[in-house]
This record gives structure tokens, sequence and C-alpha cells, in this order.
């Protein structure tokens, strides 16, 4: 007897928990339903990328489960910058029964293995984390009663302005995102 259980997961990727309760659930299922019949019959296939990708191969060696890794060599990043999406054909190739997706602010790597999972029909399970956080809008209107946005500085002026820079109007329970790129908080739905 043997189960597949593929994996991907962003680079950025920050609970590990998500990711122990979710392989567990699969190993379970797996198990249960006679599909393997102790954590050594289950292969878990990974990309072994730093962040989630070695979070899940730890988490699945502690649950004594096979592993499949599948790195990108530093040869392999010199020959092509499409190495990691190469990477993830032939992870999706070698086959799984089900595929676990643990994207954070919709990385480009793990997004498209799980895309190339679905398209290949593997029972998927997807799971999302953001880097978007509340605004407390109490604490900011407090903040600018005190003046204490022009202490600090362009960042926040987009916060006060009333708008994003997208355009669109900040409201009352919106996630807002840090934009390295424009140096200022924009919506979180604004980030690509």
């Amino acid at each position: 007897m043997s189960y597949r259980i593929g994996v991907t997961a962003s680079r950025e990727w920050k609970d590990p928990v998500t990711i122990a309760i979710s392989l567990a659930s699969a190993v379970g299922i797996a198990i249960g339903s006679g599909q393997a019949a102790v954590t050594e019959d289950i292969t878990v296939i990974v990309g072994r990328a730093r962040g989630g990708d070695r979070m899940a191969e730890d988490i699945a060696v502690r649950m004594g489960c096979r592993i499949e890794p599948y790195p990108v060599t530093a040869e392999e990043w010199k020959r092509s910058r499409s190495a990691g999406f190469d990477r993830n054909s032939r992870m999706v190739a070698s086959g799984a029964d089900t595929w676990l997706a643990f994207i954070r602010d919709h990385s480009a790597g793990a997004t498209d293995c799980r895309d190339k999972a679905a398209a290949a029909g593997m029972a998927l399970c997807e799971y999302t984390e953001t880097s978007a956080v509340m605004i407390d809008w109490e604490l900011c209107d407090e903040i600018a009663a005190m003046g204490l946005d022009r202490d600090y500085g362009p960042p926040f002026e987009a916060l006060y302005s009333g708008r994003c820079p997208c355009g669109g109007p900040w409201e009352p329970g919106d996630q807002i995102a840090w934009s390295a790129d424009d140096d200022q908080f924009i919506h979180a739905s604004c980030v690509s």
C-alpha cells in the first residue's frame, strides 16, 4: 500500500500549525480509508524551498512519513529563471492522491504548483495566508488627533488622506498591507 501527498507552500508561509493539522488530517484520511496502513506507507512530495516547504517536510518526517524531495539546484537556477516552475511540473507529474497548497500573498511559485495540480485533476486542499492587517480606525483617529501622523512620515499619509493610492476610499474594516514598491500602505486587495 502507498499513498502520496503533494505539498506546495510559499516561502513566506508563517503558520506551521495549519500545515501540521492539514498533513495530520490527510494522513488520517489515508489510514482511515485503508489506502495506507501506517504513516510509513505515506510519501509526502515536497519542493524543499525555504519557508513553508521546509516546515511541511519537517512535520512529515516527525510524523513518520517518507519524503520525496524535489529541490532546485544552484545549477538549475543558473540555467533558468523558471527552474522553480519546472520543479513544480516535475512534482505534479510524479502523481499524488491529494495535494495540499499553502499560499501566502498569492505567491507565484506555490500558486503555479497549485494550478498545475488542479489542472492534473488531483484532489486539492488550499490554505491561504495574507500579510494584510486590519486597520484600527479608532487608533488612527487618535494618532491623527495628536498630530503624530506627521512624525510617522509619508507612509501614513495615504491612511489619513482617506484614499488608497489605487484611488479607492478607505472603509472601516478594510485590510491593509505594506507596499514596499510604493513605500506606503495600500488595500490588501491591491497586492499583486
